[in-house]
């Protein structure tokens, strides 16, 4: 169908349309199956390929002064210590 409807579209260009068309539906699918999933493996073969998508992998410039995951890390340790400082509710 698609090919009829856009003849004048290369293979490339349709195959990065429909991509971009469906990846925020993909993404959600993806979620699902990560917090969903019928096996453990499967739920933890999702959750990892998300995270690496998002922080990037282990080991690849993750340790970067301006990587997501080392922000992640710095306001995890700002909320920790404010936590640890906070005032005991009398």
């Amino acid at each position: 169908m698609e090919r009829v409807t856009h003849v004048e579209e290369s293979e490339e260009a349709l195959t990065q349309r429909l991509f971009r068309e469906n990846s925020a539906r993909v993404a959600m699918s993806l979620v699902d199956i990560a917090i969903r999933g019928s096996s453990e493996r499967l739920r933890l073969d999702a959750g990892k390929y998300i995270v690496d998508r998002v922080l990037g992998k282990i080991g690849d410039d993750t340790h970067r002064a301006d990587s997501p995951l080392e922000a992640m890390l710095r306001q995890m340790e700002v909320d920790v210590e404010n936590a640890a400082n906070a005032q005991p509710r009398k």
